[in-house]
């Protein structure tokens, strides 16, 4: 997933489904027995997760790009799955998913973070490990699904591990995003910091106001995002805090309000989905000795999490996998 995708599910585009945002879709990841090929979907209207065959990958990736053109396409793309460069397409129209030479990546990387202008224009992938850590920035042309090196975007220190969200006005809709964040993730070890992409220009910048406010250096999280704030919840060492991000100022918060809850626990590589305007999710992840299943809902009038089983992976208990939705990314 960036994800906070991820950070996840942003501008709508789509008819139906809460702000637009219809169908979420979980793919790829690391499980117990190594990584899996699964898709497993979300439908935000019912708050529902159940498998979806139809949808699996051509390989089973772990630390994939998961990005989405908000109409009409999603992929899931690069990530430890041997060749590292390899696509599958999702068909919104028809849930189903194939590899797609066309949308292969343009080098051997794995754990970076996506963004999404909100729009159906671009989505970005930037950070990563590529023979070691890098800061480059590659962007999806979704009118051609093919991706090339974007160097305006290249961010300002090297990072993998990472979570990236973008800000999307719900009112303006589709195309409205104006910044996305990149928080937290691992340079020469984990660090709280948080990086700001301006849109408009493509380019990224340091942004101390967005720094993770727990103070906790980590990377590896679920994110989503809500119509005010996107959010980051769990990652590396085992947390279950969250980090809040109010998009009208950029700032960050945190509170115990907003931890994961006691039964769901502390949670490494979980996989984060937002519907932008009612419902965040974190599904799976791994849960010292373990990969779980479990699924948590945080509900964005509140910013409190609680256990949502009818959401609860059906396939495999799994983290670290791609996320994107239609009508968001």
């Amino acid at each position: 997933m960036l994800k906070l995708n991820s950070l996840s599910g942003f501008g709508s585009g789509a008819a139906g489904g809460a702000g637009g945002v219809v169908k979420g879709y979980f793919q790829g990841g690391q499980k117990d027995s190594g990584n899996t090929d699964k898709c497993e979907k979300l439908t935000f209207a019912t708050g529902v997760m159940v498998a979806n065959s139809d949808g699996d990958l051509s390989r089973a990736p772990e630390g994939p790009l998961g990005v989405s053109d908000s109409t009409l396409y999603g992929y899931t793309v690069a990530g430890d799955a041997g060749d590292r460069t390899g696509s599958d397409r999702m068909t919104y129209a028809t849930d189903t998913a194939a590899a797609d030479t066309d949308s292969d990546f343009t080098q051997n990387q794995v754990g970076g973070g996506t963004l999404n202008d909100g729009g159906t224009a671009y989505s970005y992938s930037v950070g990563g490990y590529y023979a070691g850590r890098v800061d480059d920035c590659h962007r999806l042309t979704h009118s051609s699904g093919t991706w090339a090196a974007h160097t305006d975007g290249d961010l300002p220190y090297v990072a993998n591990g990472l979570g990236g969200c973008t800000l999307s006005d719900a009112v303006s809709g589709v195309g409205s995003a104006v910044y996305g964040y990149v928080t937290g993730g691992y340079t020469a070890a984990a660090v709280d910091t948080s990086i700001r992409f301006t849109f408009s220009t493509s380019s990224s910048a340091l942004h101390t106001d967005s720094d993770f406010a727990t103070g906790s250096a980590r990377g590896f999280t679920a994110a989503h995002c809500g119509p005010l704030a996107g959010y980051q919840t769990g990652g590396s060492h085992l947390h279950n805090s969250t980090d809040k991000i109010t998009w009208a100022t950029g700032v960050s918060s945190t509170s115990t309000d907003m931890d994961g809850t006691a039964e769901g626990g502390n949670r490494n590589n979980p996989d984060g989905l937002g519907d932008n305007t009612t419902y965040g999710y974190q599904t799976g992840g791994y849960q010292s000795p373990v990969y779980i299943d479990k699924t948590e809902r945080m509900t964005y009038a509140t910013d409190a999490y609680a256990l949502h089983t009818d959401a609860d992976l059906q396939v495999d208990a799994k983290g670290d996998g791609s996320t994107f939705s239609l009508g968001g990314v």
